[in-house]
């Protein structure tokens, strides 16, 4: 095959990547088993063709039904209770565990708009966590808050992590403004090649993705090996199941094969989320199938929650010292460019102070004749116009496009 033609399947991948739609996959992971029920209705609009291997239902008999009528009567009540309307604010809920038939199986609910979702697992399918899951958790958390630099909060979680859950390869993953990624901490076992430092373009988690990751806290991937289960609808007119909540979510055929050629079988995912945007997130891989259990779900969900708040602190803190810092440099820049003779040794090492407190690519300094600058600035023929354009300001002006601007 020609480069050209390589080049070419690449670019039409990463286009289908970029537009899936992500949500809507129309497909569950095969080791659960998936329901949806009208909130109004109550009856059962969708299921997983793996219904009855899971849970003994049959998916042709039980779609279009009421609830009353899909469950026996041992757990009748708990599905009716679990149900989420859309008004609730909670989306996700554990459910107690439930035995259909002869299957003992863990249970939960998600909110799908005016439906809700119960997801289904086999209870022997779990792999076992060992110790308390809430002695574990406050051990995890009391040594976040004793933390008190991000880099060092980054290096602890990880740790932290690959204890609590056994994955082999765990990373603490940043987003930048535009979406693209870098890999700020890492833990590893297994002899796994490190990924540390490296730098990933913004279609590796495509926008659609970003988007679901700020209101999810948790996505894990069991095998990527495994064929996604379809979903049936009671009707052909029915629009697809939205399963953004959805843990089982079907997973993209694109992403499956990226994965595996990076060496890993299954992820486990915690999206951070800092003062209600998407920061990042800490992505746990590993070699081999796993299926994280409930009780390390719920560990991991609650320990993303207060590593977000505390790196949330610690960026604040982090942000008002560099503030302080440049409003000090850029004092005694002024006062460097007001003077008679300006000093140009000391204006280069303040600009340079102060691109580094503002953590900048450049600084340039123009007042009255006065130009200095230091780092990746605009061209000489560009600052008149820049000039121009923030003397028009009435008061500070920050932009990220500035071309446009």
């Amino acid at each position: 095959m020609k480069s050209q033609d390589v080049t070419q399947d690449i670019e039409r991948a990463l286009k289908h990547c970029a537009s899936e739609p992500v949500h809507i996959p129309g497909s569950i992971q095969g080791h659960g088993a998936l329901m949806a029920f009208d909130n109004d209705s109550l009856r059962l609009t969708h299921a997983s063709t793996n219904l009855a291997a899971v849970t003994g239902l049959d998916c042709g008999d039980v779609l279009g039904q009421n609830i009353n009528d899909v469950f026996p009567t041992g757990v009748r009540h708990d599905m009716v209770n679990g149900l989420l309307p859309s008004f609730l604010k909670q989306d996700t809920r554990l459910l107690d565990p439930v035995r259909i038939g002869q299957t003992d199986l863990i249970a939960s609910a998600a909110a799908a708009g005016s439906a809700t979702i119960f997801e289904f697992e086999p209870a022997e399918n779990q792999a076992s966590m060992s110790g308390d899951a809430l002695k574990q958790l406050a051990f995890s958390t009391a040594r976040l808050q004793n933390v008190d630099e991000a880099d060092a909060l980054f290096q602890l979680a990880v740790r932290l992590l690959q204890a609590l859950t056994g994955y082999q390869r765990i990373m603490v993953y940043e987003f930048d403004g535009e979406g693209n990624g870098t890999i700020r901490a890492e833990a590893l076992s297994g002899g796994l090649d490190s990924f540390l430092g490296l730098n990933f373009p913004a279609w590796d988690v495509p926008a659609q993705a970003r988007a679901i990751m700020a209101r999810v806290p948790l996505r894990y991937i069991a095998d990527v090996s495994a064929p996604n289960v379809p979903i049936l609808a009671a009707s052909a007119d029915m629009l697809p199941l939205d399963m953004t909540q959805a843990h089982l979510r079907g997973v993209s055929a694109v992403h499956m094969e990226y994965l595996r050629n990076m060496g890993t079988q299954a992820t486990f995912t915690l999206n951070v989320v800092v003062n209600d945007e998407l920061w990042g997130m800490i992505a746990l891989h590993h070699p081999i199938p796993r299926v994280p259990t409930q009780s390390v779900r719920e560990v991991c969900r609650n320990f993303v929650h207060f590593f977000g708040l505390k790196l949330a602190t610690l960026l604040q803190r982090d942000r008002l010292d560099r503030l302080r810092q440049a409003n000090a440099l850029r004092s005694e820049l002024t006062n460097v460019a007001s003077s008679g003779e300006a000093d140009i040794r000391l204006g280069i090492q303040l600009l340079e102070q102060l691109t580094d407190a503002m953590e900048a690519d450049g600084a340039l300094l123009v007042k009255e004749g006065f130009v200095q600058s230091c780092g990746l600035v605009p061209p000489s023929t560009a600052i008149n116009t820049l000039m121009t354009f923030a003397n028009a300001k009435t008061e500070a002006v920050a932009t990220a496009k500035l071309n446009e601007d």
